[in-house]
Formats: structure tokens, sequence, C-alpha cells
């Protein structure tokens, strides 16, 4: 009788003491999960700040007609050429892909185009917007709130959006997925979303 009182107060030991690691475990993960969330919201928010420095010529709320001179131009993307390479280490794929589409707009010296990475083919390509759906993705992708004046419409009625627009749209759609990426809370996400994937990697 003895010799079970005791093995049954072992096991009742075992199990206070197996669920308490267990528990300790589970606290300690939440603990590490959320000092990541807040280290990565702080370094975000110190990058999206940096970056909203580097457009901020490109990102007024207001779309009144403005002259972006070539030089200007080229400026920027030379600031922002010295942002994807300083950050290129922490920054989503996704993010630098709609770098190089800003950094394509800026340098469209002639045109009135909205750009893309088109991922449809083997290998992912930079390429202008050509359809209204196109188009249409990238300005509700910007917009949070419907103007009067809808660029969607003005787009379908002359199939050309003013140079201007096309420049202010694209670095908003820069802003726009860094902040989608920034919501990630889940750790094991990142090791996905960081990894970054050339054309050689692809062969």
């Amino acid at each position: 009788m003895e010799n079970h009182i005791i093995q049954f107060v072992c096991s009742l030991c075992g199990s206070i003491l197996g669920s308490s690691g267990i528990l300790g475990l589970y606290y300690f993960l939440r603990k590490r999960k959320a000092l990541f969330s807040e280290t990565l919201f702080w370094e975000y928010k110190n990058i999206a700040q940096e970056l909203a420095n580097t457009l901020q010529d490109l990102l007024p709320l207001s779309l009144h007609p403005k002259n972006y001179t070539n030089e200007q131009c080229e400026k920027i993307d030379n600031e922002l050429a010295k942002f994807f390479f300083k950050y290129y280490l922490i920054l989503p794929q996704a993010v630098l892909e709609e770098i190089n589409c800003l950094h394509a707009c800026l340098l469209d010296k002639g045109g009135r185009r909205l750009f893309m990475v088109d991922k449809k083919e083997r290998f992912p390509t930079l390429r202008p917007r050509k359809t209204e759906e196109e188009v249409d993705d990238l300005i509700d992708d910007v917009a949070i709130v419907k103007s009067e004046k809808s660029l969607s419409e003005m787009y379908k009625k002359y199939q050309k959006l003013p140079r201007y627009i096309c420049i202010k749209c694209q670095a908003r759609h820069v802003i726009t997925v860094l902040q989608r990426y920034w919501s990630i809370k889940d750790l094991h996400l990142w090791s996905l979303q960081l990894s970054k994937t050339t054309l050689a990697q692809r062969h």
C-alpha cells in the first residue's frame, strides 16, 4: 500500500512539474514573440520614416499638377538606390520589387506609365501596366478614399495618366507594400519574407 502511495505522489509531482514546464515554455515563447514584434515595429518605423523622407516630394496628399523635372527625379532615384541597398537584407522582396517599379517610373522621362513586376512567366519581369485592370489594381491599392474625379475613370477615358500622377501613385505604392509586410507578426513567416530570390536561383 505504501509503495502505491509513493508511486502516486511521484506521478502527481511529475505531472505537476511537466505541466509547469509546458506552461513555462508557452509563456517564454509568447514573451519572445511579443519582444520580436516590438523590435520589428520600431525597426520598421524608422525604416518607413527614412523612406518617407526620401520620397517626401512625391507624397503630398494633393494630386494637383506638379512638374517633376528630370534632375529632381534623378536625385530622388539616387537617394532611393542608397535606401534600397542599405536595407536590402531586412526588407521583404516584394518591397524591393516595388522600389524597382518606382525607379523605372522616375526614369521614364517621356512616358506616362505605371510599372509592375509580372510573375506569370518563368522569370519575374519589370514592365509597364498595360490593361485597365492592372492600372486599377495599383490605384485602388494606394487610395484610402474615392475622390470626386476618379483616377481609374480618367485612365479609362484617356488611356493614360499625367506623368506626375504616375510618379505619385508609384511612390505611394512602395509605402503601401511596406506597410503590408510591417503588419506581419508571425515569427516563422519572416524567414520566408526576408529571403531573396535572384534570377540565377530560379534555374
